[in-house]
């Protein structure tokens, strides 16, 4: 399903808290934030709380320097995988607006090329304005070319969701072709 608005507050806070169930995003606590602000943050595929400690001990980290943020939530990768991976189904278009919205509003604290931290708390309803298409009136040229961008923006979105698409169904298609020959390969040895 995707999604190119939301339609009240409500509806965004239950998109936002499904951030947190993807199996993506974890839980940040002090020796996990401790390893992630001194670059090793790797280790998340796999948690092993004693791989954490033999590692913390190794690197002689003292995690009483690491306080990890309130209500705070780990996207191992670049900000470009999280949206790939967390945010696949919203539109460009909206998906520039409700990020650059979060990050103004201190629910996304961190972002670079390796993690992005995340604050877990209800959306306030300035992220959800900020959400809404700015361009009201498109009699002044410059809503309509920003309106512009942002459809074609929308329409390399659609055209990537679809490619993927079409793999999956090549994919499904080759699979089903293999299991049909398989079953008539064991159909015709059974009547050998």
């Amino acid at each position: 399903m995707t999604i190119s608005s939301f339609s009240n507050l409500d509806e965004l806070n239950a998109y936002y808290e499904v951030t947190f169930t993807t199996g993506h995003v974890h839980l940040l606590d002090s020796k996990s934030y401790a390893l992630i602000k001194t670059g090793y943050y790797d280790f998340y595929g796999n948690y092993d709380e004693s791989a954490a400690d033999s590692l913390i001990e190794s690197l002689n980290i003292n995690i009483s320097d690491y306080t990890p943020p309130s209500n705070g939530y780990v996207y191992i990768g670049s900000k470009t995988s999280f949206r790939n991976t967390v945010h696949t189904f919203v539109v460009d278009s909206l998906y520039k607006r409700l990020y650059a919205s979060l990050k103004k509003n201190g629910y996304i604290l961190e972002a670079n090329g390796s993690y992005v931290i995340l604050r877990k708390e209800p959306v306030v309803i300035d992220v959800f304005n900020d959400t809404l298409s700015p361009h009201a009136n498109l009699d002044l040229l410059d809503n309509l070319v920003e309106e512009f961008k942002e459809l074609r923006s929308d329409v390399k979105y659609y055209n990537s969701l679809v490619s993927r698409l079409l793999e999956e169904i090549t994919e499904k298609n080759d699979q089903i072709e293999s299991l049909v020959s398989q079953l008539n390969d064991r159909q015709l040895s059974t009547w050998a």
